[in-house]
């Protein structure tokens, strides 16, 4: 049995290129986003009263921010969005 690594990023902790490192070594991981971060929905899995998931491209394609495809969770609780980036 193989076992996963999950890691759970402190919403300060938004690095782009540790993200790519992680995900390199096949090490997951979920965070807080950002708000008033640049993404591009790539794709839509979910999208109903309480649950949106998307496939995302966040970052600016620079160096410091390079792209980086990922999932965009969002559940709602009550009135408000929680919103999580995550490589799984």
């Amino acid at each position: 049995m193989t076992s996963k690594t999950l890691l759970l990023l402190d919403r300060g902790f938004y690095h782009f290129n540790f993200w790519h490192q992680l995900i390199e070594k096949k090490v997951d991981f979920i965070t807080r986003i950002k708000k008033g971060a640049g993404i591009k929905v790539e794709q839509v899995f979910t999208d109903s009263y309480g649950l949106r998931d998307r496939k995302i491209r966040l970052g600016s394609g620079t160096k410091k921010t390079p792209f980086i495809n990922l999932r965009l969770i969002e559940v709602r609780s009550g009135k408000t969005w929680h919103s999580y980036v995550t490589s799984v």
